[in-house]
Parts: C-alpha cells; structure tokens; sequence
C-alpha cells in the first residue's frame, strides 16, 4: 500500500473518529435533554400528586360534609313531618277551643240576660219596698198637709261630676233651686271646678265614695273607709269643704253589696261613719233614671210627681251620670210640677229631715 493510501486512510478514519464523537456529543447532548425533561416531568408529577392529594382531602370533606347535611336533611324533614302532624293536631284544637269559647259565650249571654231579669225583679221589690214604706209612712202621717203647708223637697243628684253636670247646675241656677250632690272621685280640674261651683251656688255635696267601684268598696268595710277618706281629702282639697251627709252606691239595703260581700256588709259600715259624724240618706222618691231600658222624659216627670203626691218632705234620687239625657229634660217640667204642687226646696242637712231604709 502506498504512502498517499495510507493517508487517505487515516483521514477517512479520522473523519469517522470526529463523526462519532460529533454523534456521541449530540446524544450526550439530547440525553442531558431528556434527562432534564425528566427530571421536570418528575417535578411537576410531584406537584400534580400533591394538588391530587390536596382535591381527594377536599373531596373527602365534601363527602363529609354531604353526609352531615344528608343527615341535617333527614332530620329537618322528620321535624317538618312533626310540625305538620303538630300543626294539624293544633288546628283541631283550636277548632275545639273555639266550640268552647262559643257554648261560654251563649252561657254569658244567658246569665247576662239572667243577671239582667235578677236585676230587674230587684228593681221591681225596691220599687214595692218603696211602696210600703210610703204606705207606713202615711199610716204614720195619715192626713197629708195642704198644698203649702210646709212641704220641702230635697233634689238629690248620684254619681257626678259628669259632662251633663254643668247642665244641671245650670236649670237649677234658672229656677233657684240648692240641692244636694252625692259626688265621686273626679280629681281633674274639671272635677274641681264643677264641685266648686256646687258650693259657690248653694248646693250641699255629699260623700258618694271615690271610685263607686261595688267590687272594692264592698269588699271588706275597710276598704270602703279608705275609699270614702280618698273622696273626703279630695274635696276638702278641691272645694275646702269635708261633707258631713254621705250617700252610699246602690243605697243602704244595696242588693250589689249584699252579692259582693255575700252578707250585710253595710250593716257592718254603719256604726264606723257614725263614728266619724257621718249621717247617711236613702230616699223616698225615685226618678227611675237608672233603669234599664233607659226611661222617657215623660216617664220620669211622672215617676217623680206621682211619688210626691201626698207627701209632705221628699228625698227625690236622680243621677247625674253621662247617659242621663232624659233627666235634663224632665228637670225643669219636675221643678214646676213640685211647686205647683206647694213644695219649697232645700239642701239635705246632718240635722234635717233624713231617710233611711228599715234594716
């Protein structure tokens, strides 16, 4: 072989040595690649896992908290079943609950209309009481003096001041009447004015008790003194007057106080007001005023005037209470009759002429 085929060999060998090196520095090269590739992958499967890790923990408490509400679900449910078997049962209740509320009612309005005809019968035997004691008395007096012979009237007004008081004073005022007033508790400038006004004009008051409630006055005597001294220091505080004459709600043989006290509790009352120098009126001709249903005019004109006949002093009741239209309207034709009639007019007096019921 020659010397330049020699060379040509070792070039060519030469060329090869580099290609191979050449190649194995590119695979080296690619490998180192692939290598980081890898190792990248690696990484960010790694981090993959973890955010897998991480969602299947979320997952798993979402399942967690699924099954709570399930659970919430399920146990709210029963409660609404509950509630609609609890409501249901209420609504029937309540049904029968108002079938009750309905026999009470009928049962008040029959032992109202019951209480009424107590009332009524009640109003009837005082009436009646009021007859005997017209015919005892005319036993007593069996000649009944002339027209002008010294008959008085005493007008006697119950349960005031009241919006119809003005009213009242004002008819008496036009005809120059005095009369009593059997006052209650009205500590309102308006109260003081009307009872100051009483005075100014010559009429007496008398003590009515201040709340003329019959469940408390007639509870206990005490407690009718306490109510009767409250009326006492408001009219000496509101007129400067302390009455000495008293009145008492429903009168001295009132049914109301007997029901209340369930005995003669008035009885008991008596001796504790005379003691204090108290003397108590009832009356011997009533207006009728306070029945029910309310009287006409010309009913109580009538009651009043066939009451006086033959009658030398009278005690006449009437109310001066907020309903009592008809009472001024039969006021003045009731002032004439009785001075037709030969009556004079004074004011009920701790000394004077007085009734009271038989006990």
């Amino acid at each position: 072989m020659n010397q330049k085929s020699l060379y040509g060999l070792g070039a060519l060998l030469l060329v090869m040595v580099l290609l191979v090196g050449i190649y194995a520095a590119v695979q080296a090269r690619e490998v180192g690649k692939a290598e980081d590739e890898i190792s990248r992958t690696r990484e960010k499967n790694l981090a993959l896992q973890e955010n897998l890790d991480k969602l299947e923990g979320e997952l798993e408490e979402i399942r967690q908290k699924n099954q709570r509400l399930s659970q919430e679900r399920d146990y709210y449910q029963d409660q609404v079943e509950e509630l609609e078997e609890g409501s249901q049962f209420l609504e029937e209740k309540l049904f029968r609950i108002e079938e009750e509320i309905e026999e009470l009612e009928q049962q008040k309005r029959q032992l109202s209309q019951e209480k009424e005809e107590y009332r009524q019968e009640i109003r009837e035997l005082e009436a009646e009481r009021n007859r005997l004691a017209r015919e005892l008395q005319d036993l007593k007096d069996p000649d009944p003096p002339a027209p002008g012979d010294g008959e008085v009237a005493y007008l006697t007004f119950d349960d005031g001041p009241s919006p119809i008081t003005e009213e009242i004073l004002d008819i008496l005022k036009d005809y120059q009447v005095p009369a009593t007033f059997f006052v209650i508790g009205k500590d309102t400038s308006f109260g003081h004015r009307m009872y100051q006004r009483m005075v100014k004009e010559g009429h007496a008051l008398g003590n009515h008790t201040y709340s003329h409630d019959y469940s408390r006055i007639y509870e206990a005597p005490q407690a009718f003194m306490e109510d009767f001294y409250r009326l006492e220091e408001l009219l000496n505080r509101a007129a400067g007057v302390r009455p000495d004459i008293m009145r008492f709600p429903g009168g001295s043989r009132s049914a109301s106080a007997l029901e209340t006290a369930s005995y003669d509790i008035i009885g008991d009352i008596i001796p504790k007001l005379q003691e204090e120098g108290y003397v108590y009126f009832d009356w011997n001709v009533t207006s009728g005023d306070s029945a029910s249903p309310p009287l006409d005019k010309n009913q109580i004109v009538d009651n009043v005037l066939e009451g006086a006949r033959g009658r030398r002093d009278i005690i006449v009741l009437f109310h001066d209470s907020p309903d009592k239209d008809a009472t001024i309207k039969a006021l003045p034709e009731i002032i004439e009759g009785l001075k037709d009639m030969g009556y004079t007019f004074q004011v009920l007096k701790r000394d004077g002429f007085r009734v009271q019921f038989a006990r």
